[in-house]
This record gives C-alpha cells, structure tokens and sequence, in this order.
C-alpha cells in the first residue's frame, strides 16, 4: 500500500507542476502519433517526382570513360551470361584438337575409344564422380547450425523506470493536441482527474482486502474456543 500512496502523491505533483507552468506546455510542438501520421498522409500527400542521383565523376574523367566505366560492370555481368548459354549442356570434354597439316597414319578415334566410359569419369573428378554425385555427398552430410540466441526476459523496470516512463506518455498526450489550444488544458485537467480515480480504487481494493483477512481471523478464533464448562472459574468452589 505504501509503493500505491508514493506513486499516487509522485504523479498528482508532476500533473500539478504542468498546470503551473502551462505556459510553457502551450508552447510545445504538435505531436502526431503513428495514427495520426497515417491517417493525415493521403489528405496532404503529393505526388513526388523521382529524384535523379547525381554521382560526382572522378578526376581526369571524359564523359567517355565515365560512361565506359559505368557500363564495364554490365558488360561482365552480360558476357558471362552470354558465355553460359552458349556451353553446351552436356558437354563433360572439350572438341578433340584438329589433326596435324600432314595428316595422320591411324584413323582418327572416336570419342568414345579415346575415353572409356569407365575412364572418362575418374578422368575428370577424381575425387567422387560426376558434379551430381558431389552435390549428393555434400547434402548427405548436415551442415551445424548456428547457436541460436535463446529470448532472454527483459528484467521488470525499476518503480523509477516506471515513473519515467508515466511522465513521457503523458507529455505526449497533452501535446497530442494542438499548441495554443484549450485541449491541452482539459487534457491536463482529465489527467489529474484520472490519477485520483485509480488511486480511490486501489483504496477501495486495499480495504476489501484487509475486510477479508479481519473476516478470516475472526472465524479463526471462534474455531479455538474453549467448549463449555472448560477454562471457567466455577464461584462455589471459590466459597468452599
């Protein structure tokens, strides 16, 4: 009940001190909420124009080679996809070389007898087969997942973190209204009205409470009565 009396007198002080110096709070800026900002935007909006960036050229540069310079990305970018699209699909060995100018005594081999299908294979990727097998054996062996970072709580704000807090949402709920108005003067008045409201609450819960705890005690003590004729002092034995 103590922490409810301190914030109660804390947050009615700082209301009263707004009122005094309500001058100064007329002359706050406009504030306007994530709503308000939303809602006001199609009404004033205006069509913006793209702006064009301007890069500065380097020193010594033409327009040429500023230009060519510019476009040297798009050229590599362009003729490597020029240079994948003309490889042919399925093509594990380059075209054998031409034969010499005086020809040649054996007949020309074939693909085929030069590199046996046994051959041509281990030939190539001696380290595991064709580039589907690699992948296959890459896929075959989970990678480790990064740790992840477990959510930790965040700790419960100190009562001073709290109030901090109470005073920034406040402000900006007087200044919510426009500057110079009468609002924000019905706004500081609302807000004092609404702190002693909660506090007459959690008044009235408090005495329910202790209501309920005197209410248990009592039935308690009746339960640890003496029953009758234990515990009394009988007056005729006084006498004898």
């Amino acid at each position: 009940m103590v922490h409810h009396v301190t914030r109660f007198l804390l947050r009615f002080l700082y209301v009263n001190n707004l009122i005094r110096d309500r001058a100064e709070i007329q002359n706050l800026p406009w504030y306007h909420g994530p709503q308000q900002q939303q809602q006001h935007e199609p009404h004033h909006s205006h069509p913006q124009q793209p702006q064009q960036q301007h890069h500065p050229a380097p020193p010594y540069s033409t327009p040429t080679a500023s230009a060519g310079a510019a476009s040297a990305d798009q050229y590599d970018n362009y003729g490597q996809h020029q240079h994948q699209q003309q490889l042919p699909p399925h093509s594990a060995h380059p075209p054998p070389p031409p034969p010499p100018p005086g020809g040649s005594l054996h007949p020309p081999q074939s693909h085929a007898q030069q590199h046996p299908p046994g051959q041509q294979h281990q030939q190539q990727h001696p380290h595991g087969g064709p580039p589907y097998q690699q992948q296959q054996q890459q896929h075959a062996h989970p990678r480790p997942h990064p740790p992840q970072h477990q959510h930790q709580p965040q700790p419960h704000p100190t009562p001073a973190e709290e109030e901090r807090r109470w005073r920034h949402r406040a402000l900006l709920s007087v200044a919510s209204y426009p500057p110079g108005s009468s609002s924000r003067l019905y706004a500081l008045d609302a807000l004092r009205t609404e702190i002693v409201v909660e506090f007459a609450r959690e008044l009235n819960s408090a005495d329910a409470e202790y209501g309920e705890v005197k209410a248990a005690r009592r039935s308690g003590g009746d339960s640890m009565s003496f029953p009758a004729g234990e515990g009394m002092v009988d007056d005729d034995d006084d006498d004898g």
